[in-house]
């Protein structure tokens, strides 16, 4: 069997026979088929051990009364290690056409029988799989794609445990890229300002996001790229001589491929462009760059820029140092709002359109109540709210969360109140609360721990006796001490003329209890309790009382002569 999986009920193939015919019975594990030691709570005649981690041993003792039988056969629980199915790697992005790189074992499946048997497996969805025929190695080479393709590599280790899914690998295929067109062809005097070159129909395919590179060229034949010139548009400045200008256009990995050129004499006037874009972001939050949503035109072809802020969009400060085409900001703890001034040379300055940054409020997480102490499996009172978050949006998402070990944290399912009630738990348990408003948070609450009490066992008492009807039987004693719950006990003996209906003895509160004299067979048992945890009970001990003993008689007198042998005693 595999590890962590349950383990089929162990049976009774052949019952119990003798002593008084009726049995009581113990089942015992052990890990090396050597120390034996009893389940407790195992008294059936059949048994279900439950999940196991490792290979375990069984075995059932019986008794019959006063008597005890040699400890049936062992069973053995074969456990091998957990399958894990490996990771591979590499998400991929190609262009319609192109090849694959390799997929490769990150980490190659383990556990099950040792031996692994891998299968690749390919998706057009990330959810109907085809086994890849041959495929059948720890890495794979898919080829050329013209589709975008998900894969993953199932791992198989003999039957015990279910083959095991690696994650899932996608290599994206994008369209077939084109360059789009530019315009227009112009005619200018030598020294005006061209107009821009403008984008009259857009780049399509590749990943959808498109790196430009503008180009000129003397003669329409050699061309040369033009520094800085990166943005779907361009003005190229003040031009002397006709020059003819293309655009490169690149998306991802595809490409390069170039529009139709366009011939320009003349250069036009300047304009500051545009930025992108406007925000709402948390408060100490860094926002996105700003950048330029269109390039600034005109002039000589050369630009410089300074960026300004301002906390009403009215009074404007320039930026020390933030002289490029785009700008970060910086964290931000109030709302601001920026724009771009453009010069060229002598021309300008221009401004581009302010955008605004609106920071939102800062974000508490509230904080949540109380520390509590169970027992194993009982229900803890509902988790409250005794602070309410506040800040951000004003609008709040909760997502409890909890974990073993205060370190490690996991979301809780469905668990998406202010409040939250844990339901019953058998481990130790921390609890917080996370909160996000719009894109603010996560934050999370203060720690609240719900201590689980270790399991109450009752121990056991000693011993059966036999005893003649008014004796006083030995005092029955504890064989082992009760555990689990507070680490404090409270006792309760018990008796029973028919090991099944039970009284409590009064007074006999002791963790030992000596019974007094008995005139028929009774059985005992002690109850634990500790705290608000129990009651557990002692497996039962009998005290048999024997029947009355009688003499019987004999008989019978006579008178015999000196010497004479007297007839023999007969008995009545």
């Amino acid at each position: 069997m595999c590890a962590g999986s349950p383990a089929a009920p162990l049976t009774s193939t052949a019952p119990a026979s003798g002593g008084t015919g009726t049995f009581s019975y113990q089942w015992e594990s052990s890990l090396d088929n050597t120390t034996f030691t009893a389940i407790p709570g195992a008294n059936g005649d059949t048994f279900a051990p439950g999940p196991l981690t490792a290979t375990t041993y069984y075995r059932r003792q019986v008794r019959s009364g006063v008597c005890t039988a040699p400890p049936s056969n062992v069973v053995t629980l074969t456990v091998v290690p957990a399958l894990t199915a490996g990771t591979i790697a590499a998400d991929q992005n190609l262009c319609a056409g192109g090849t694959a790189t390799p997929l490769t074992s990150e980490t190659p499946a383990t556990g099950g029988t040792g031996t692994i048997a891998y299968q690749w497996e390919s998706s057009a969805d990330n959810v109907t799989w085809t086994p890849i025929a041959g495929a059948s190695g720890p890495t794979y080479a898919p080829g050329q794609l013209n589709t975008t393709t998900y894969f993953r590599r199932r791992a198989n280790s003999g039957t015990a445990c279910a083959p095991a899914l690696s994650n899932v690998v996608t290599i994206n295929v994008n369209p077939a890229l084109t360059a789009g067109t530019i315009a227009a062809d112009q005619t200018l005097c030598p020294g005006a300002t061209p107009t821009p070159l403008t984008s009259t129909a857009p780049a399509t395919g590749g990943t959808g996001t498109f790196a430009y590179q503008w180009e000129s060229s003397g003669n329409n034949a050699n061309w040369t790229p033009i520094a800085g010139a990166t943005s779907p548009t361009f003005a190229p400045g003040s031009l002397t001589t006709t020059t003819y200008f293309r655009r490169q256009v690149t998306s991802g990995p595809c490409g390069p491929v170039y529009s139709p050129s366009v011939a320009l004499t003349v250069l036009p006037a300047l304009t500051a462009g545009s930025i992108a874009a406007s925000q709402t972001i948390c408060a100490g939050a860094t926002p996105a760059p700003l950048t330029s949503a269109s390039a600034p035109s005109g002039g000589t072809g050369t630009f410089a820029y300074q960026w300004e802020s301002s906390p009403d969009n009215t009074t404007w400060t320039a930026i020390a140092g933030a002289t490029g085409d785009s700008f970060a900001p910086g964290p931000l703890t109030a709302t601001t709002s920026f724009r771009r001034r453009v010069t060229s040379g002598a021309c300008g300055p221009e401004f581009s359109a302010s955008v605004t940054i609106t920071v939102l409020p800062v974000v508490t997480a509230g904080s949540i109540a109380a520390d509590q102490t169970v027992c194993p499996g009982a229900t803890p009172a509902p988790l409250t709210s005794t602070a309410g978050a506040s800040g951000g949006t004003g609008t709040f998402a909760y997502q409890w969360e909890s974990s073993p070990d205060n370190a490690n944290w996991s979301a809780i399912a469905g668990a998406t109140g202010s409040t939250f009630a844990p339901g019953p738990l058998t481990a130790t348990t921390y609890f917080r609360r996370r909160v996000t408003s719009g894109a603010c948070g996560p934050f999370s609450s203060n720690v609240v721990t719900i201590t689980v009490l270790p399991a109450l066992t009752a121990g056991t008492i000693a011993a059966d006796q036999a005893i003649c009807i008014g004796v006083t039987p030995a005092p029955l004693t504890s064989t082992a001490l009760a555990t689990g719950g507070t680490g404090s006990f409270s006792y309760q003996w018990e008796s029973s003329p028919n090991n099944s209906n039970w009284t409590a003895i009064p007074g006999a509160t002791g963790s030992t209890f000596a019974a007094g004299p008995l005139t028929t067979t009774t059985f005992f048992r002690r109850r634990v309790t500790s705290g608000a945890c129990g009651p557990e009970f002692s497996a039962s001990v009998t005290i048999t009382v024997l029947p009355v003993l009688t003499a019987g008689s004999i008989a019978a007198n006579q008178t015999i002569c000196a010497g004479a042998t007297p007839t023999p005693h007969q008995h009545w």
